[in-house]
């Protein structure tokens, strides 16, 4: 389990969506991907 976590960690790192030494810019990533998954619910399908 504990590869699988390292795995996930550093795939999110490399992506850009996962800060975990700088709080200020995970903030404004988490912000952004809840900006668009309140986008994406008001989709109408």
């Amino acid at each position: 389990m504990n590869n699988l976590m390292k795995n996930i960690t550093n795939y999110m790192i490399a992506k850009g969506i996962y800060h975990p030494s700088n709080l200020k810019e995970q903030l404004l990533v988490d912000l952004q991907i809840t900006d668009t998954a309140l986008n994406l619910a008001d989709t109408k399908l």
